[in-house]
């Protein structure tokens, strides 16, 4: 499978609202299945990322909107750190 036939899925299941396109500003993209609000923790040594709820963030939203007058539509979080996996590796 060529690796356009593959964004070009990807794009179907964007415009149909399976999965959502995460954008960063180096103009590459990661594609998240459309799942309940949650954040995201990335290893900054090996790039793997895992989903996180925590709810209490929502409050952030209309803080935002307040103080800045916004119309606040969503938000995003990421936290980077070194996961347990390469966490093991730089001990030994």
């Amino acid at each position: 499978m060529s690796v356009a036939t593959v964004y070009n899925n990807l794009r179907v299941f964007r415009e149909a609202g399976l999965v959502k396109e995460l954008t960063y500003g180096d103009a590459s993209s990661r594609f998240d299945f459309v799942t309940s609000h949650h954040y995201h923790v990335i290893c900054d040594n090996c790039g793997k990322i895992v989903d996180f709820h925590y709810p209490g963030l929502d409050e952030v939203e209309h803080l935002a909107s307040h103080v800045t007058g916004f119309k606040v539509g969503n938000h995003r979080m990421e936290i980077y750190g070194t996961c347990p996996d390469c966490s093991a590796k730089e001990v030994h």
